[in-house]
């Protein structure tokens, strides 16, 4: 499980789709989790860990472990 509070922008300031904070809490498959725990096992930085927990999001929150916005890109700032 993943739980984070997080600022998502979606499109132009002022629009029903502005940016806003969530709290997100997802399960993420035990491949993300396994390579997640590996990396931070191998000495990973936290720029590289930030990288793969936001992958891990992405699957598994917004593009459903591989249908719905697939071509999404997601970062983790300002953590």
């Amino acid at each position: 499980m993943i739980s984070c509070r997080a600022y998502f922008g979606f499109g132009p300031e002022g629009s029903s789709d502005a940016g806003r904070k969530r709290d997100v809490m997802t399960a993420v498959s035990p491949t993300h989790a396994r390579l997640i725990l590996t990396a931070r096992e191998n000495g990973a930085t936290d720029d590289e860990l930030h990288e793969m927990v936001a992958e891990a999001i992405a699957d598994a929150y917004f593009r459903k472990e591989g249908g719905g916005r697939a071509g999404l890109h997601v970062e983790f700032k300002d953590l």
